[in-house]
């Protein structure tokens, strides 16, 4: 998992259902920075239009 003595960790419990997540923060950040960069993409992109129905 990467995670060595001394590392600091997030510990977060799941809101509705009964588990921990534990991870460090570099790896939350990747997370976060991959969460920012899709939706840098998604803003940038063309509004979908659904077809018509008939």
């Amino acid at each position: 998992m990467g995670i060595k003595p001394g590392d600091k960790l997030l510990v977060m419990r799941d809101p509705v259902h009964p588990g921990l997540m534990v991870c460090s923060f570099g790896v939350m950040n990747e997370f976060l920075e991959e969460i920012k960069s899709r939706i840098m993409k998604a803003e940038q992109s063309e509004p979908y239009e659904a077809p018509e129905e008939k």
